[in-house]
């Protein structure tokens, strides 16, 4: 598959926030379609992308979100990306599927942050590293931690602290829009299950890609 770009430019006195996004057939490689400010249905979504082949996506600007769909008409599952980098792991994290989307939406949306949602000041790591380095540095986006080794003492656990990283703050947690395993069971289901709750994974099975990762996108489950 030859690769396709589209590349919509806006001028900046027109839209001061442009947001954009960036999808790819590959792990944040193979053919790319770039799409900025608005909504691409199925029929605007062919036209730079290649159906039912998305496999990761780059999301840029300031308080921007991505939200991918199943289905045409904005239907079937649908997974919400803040301002970030998602390779393929982190693509399905979110709730997406890979080879699976068929319409788009980019502009300013739910993050996944608290609302709200406060730093706590002065927080550091044991290296000196604050919340906006972690962000910064891809470890966390949108209120996830991107990846897993840093929920741990030995990095003073930043998902407590910073919002970046789904620390609660002074705001309160959101579960991420949307999300469901690949059974269709919510967060809700989670809890009313027994498999997490009070912020934990009541079973460890289930931090696995085959649920898509509750523990990332649902707030009993440790968000």
């Amino acid at each position: 598959m030859g690769m396709r770009t589209a590349m919509v430019l806006v001028h900046a006195c027109t839209f001061a926030h442009a947001c954009r996004a960036v999808i790819y057939g590959g792990d944040l490689s193979g053919w790319q379609a770039v799409f900025t400010d608005g909504e691409y249905d199925y029929d605007q979504y062919v036209q730079y992308a290649v159906d039912n082949e998305a496999t990761s996506l780059i999301v840029e600007g300031n308080g921007c979100a991505a939200i991918v769909y199943e289905h045409k008409s904005f239907q079937g599952w649908k997974a919400v990306f803040p301002e970030g980098k998602y390779g393929m792991s982190e693509f399905v994290a979110r709730g997406a599927v890979n080879d699976a989307a068929s319409a788009l939406r980019v502009g300013y949306g739910q993050t996944g942050k608290a609302t709200g949602c406060k730093d706590e000041p002065g927080w550091v790591d044991p290296f000196g590293h604050g919340c906006k380095a972690y962000e910064k540095d891809k470890h966390c986006a949108g209120g996830n931690t991107l990846h897993m080794w840093i929920r741990s003492v030995e990095f003073n656990n930043p998902h407590l602290h910073c919002c970046a990283c789904g620390g609660k703050g002074q705001g309160k947690c959101v579960d991420t829009v949307g999300w469901h395993d690949q059974y269709g069971h919510g967060c809700d289901n989670y809890v009313k299950e027994g498999n997490c709750g009070g912020g934990k994974v009541l079973h460890d099975w289930i931090m696995q890609a085959e649920f898509r990762h509750p523990h990332l996108n649902c707030c009993a489950c440790g968000k």
